[in-house]
């Protein structure tokens, strides 16, 4: 059977085929797996109430997770927050404030993640095509488009669909850059999208210190300053109001703590679950204490300092474990965060290690023929290194998994050329 090469399929068929299947399917994703009534909206929704309530950018610590000990009756008054980012934070508070925290704004969240999610898709395909070609573009688009994982995604409210768009935006823009003699202008729009980026993931900021190394190598350093420096001007004012309201430097988010705590503790398995197959949020004593913490505008911060201190003990009496974690939450992150019952799944579990497989399969392919690989493998392999220090969950390595892909089209579109050449 003669199987017809995907370049030659008219553009515009193509787009409407896959695009229009990839709708479809993360569609059907809201319809089977979202909750119009009431979906987790994570510590994200928690904070945009706050602001749309007039309380500014706060919340009581830990806001939605009344499962790891702390009823939602006891929890104390709102205080400062700066526990997550405000990327994903903005655009819920942005939807209840124009059609209200009810139904008619939860279907509109959901219809905003499917088109983030097929953007998503286009992105990652103009990705693999810039740096691959054409035929790798596509395939690229068509296992994005189906990759079951990436479409459920679209059915919660944790920010893949989001995380996805503005990462894949900002690789395209500084693989644009490193192609045109144009000057500082292209630097300047993949900064801007760079900065967004870290605005939704700080480990953004150390991926796009490496992009800015390549575009450097590639361009010139006047370029990469560019970049780097508008990267830096947007995420800027983030940073600087969290100095003002906590009277101390705090770059980013005040979870890093926390979630260094929760991948090295005595029960820690390097997962989102401990030993004892419970949420590792949980360490009664620790509730304890926060419980204890007294309402003030540095709320947050003490507790955080409670995480740090109990981390910082744990690794210095125990380095030796610390150490065997660390390497076995980087294997995790390279395959799978089996801690995780939902991980569980065949229907998860064999996509997930086909794409794992199919992308080292691509990437070795790639490295034969000399292809540029830097601006993709770095910036997974820097946020396996980050994710390790801290916990592995399967959501970290969802991010990943569309940047894999473009890998693992390469490998595709490569058994079909060997296929059609033995077949001819």
């Amino acid at each position: 059977m003669r199987i017809p090469e995907i370049i030659s399929i008219p553009p515009r068929r193509f787009w409407l085929t896959v695009l229009g299947a990839g709708l479809l399917l993360r569609i059907a994703a809201v319809v089977v797996f979202g909750n119009v009534e009431q979906p987790m909206l994570y510590e994200y929704g928690a904070i945009a109430r706050h602001l749309v309530a007039g309380e500014g950018y706060s919340t009581p610590f830990p806001a939605l997770h009344p499962y790891i000990g702390i009823e939602r009756t006891t929890y104390p008054d709102a205080t400062p927050s700066a526990f997550t980012l405000p990327g994903l934070t903005f655009i819920i508070a942005g939807v209840f404030l124009t059609v209200g925290d009810g139904s008619t704004g939860y279907v509109l969240l959901y219809i905003l993640n499917v088109f983030a999610g097929l953007l998503a898709v286009w992105l990652a395909s103009r990705i693999a095509s810039a740096l691959y070609g054409e035929a790798i573009g596509r395939w690229a688009a068509v296992l994005a488009a189906l990759y079951p994982t990436i479409v459920i995604s679209t059915a919660t409210m944790g920010g893949t669909p989001w995380y996805h768009t503005v990462m894949t935006l900002a690789i395209l823009l500084v693989i644009r850059a490193a192609k045109t003699h144009a000057g500082f202008r292209h630097a300047v729009v993949a900064g801007i999208a760079a900065g967004i980026w870290v605005l939704f993931r700080s480990e953004a900021l150390a991926a796009s210190g490496l992009l800015g190394l390549w575009l450097w190598r590639r361009r010139s350093f006047r370029q990469a300053a560019s970049f780097g420096l508008v990267t830096v001007i947007v995420f800027l004012p983030w940073s600087v109001r969290n100095t003002l309201v906590f009277d101390c430097v705090v770059p980013f988010s005040t979870n890093v703590w926390l979630n260094a705590w929760r991948g090295n503790n005595p029960e820690s398995t390097g997962g989102s679950f401990n030993r004892q197959g419970n949420s590792n949020w949980y360490d009664a004593e620790i509730i304890e204490e926060i419980t204890a913490t007294p309402v003030a505008a540095d709320r947050e911060l003490r507790i955080m300092d409670i995480y740090r201190e109990r981390t910082l003990d744990y690794m210095s009496r125990n380095p030796g474990a610390a150490a065997a974690l660390y390497a076995k939450k980087l294997l995790m992150f390279f395959t799978i965060e089996w801690s995780d019952p939902r991980t569980h799944s065949m229907l998860y579990a064999v996509p997930h290690l086909l794409l794992g497989i199919g992308a080292l399969a691509g990437v070795l392919l790639l490295l034969r023929r000399r292809a540029v690989l830097w601006p993709l493998l770095s910036i997974i392999v820097s946020n396996g290194l980050i994710v390790a220090a801290l916990h592995v969950e399967s959501r970290y390595q969802l991010i990943m998994a569309i940047l894999y892909i473009v890998f693992l089209a390469a490998a595709v579109d490569a058994l079909l050329r060997r296929y059609r050449k033995k077949s001819a």
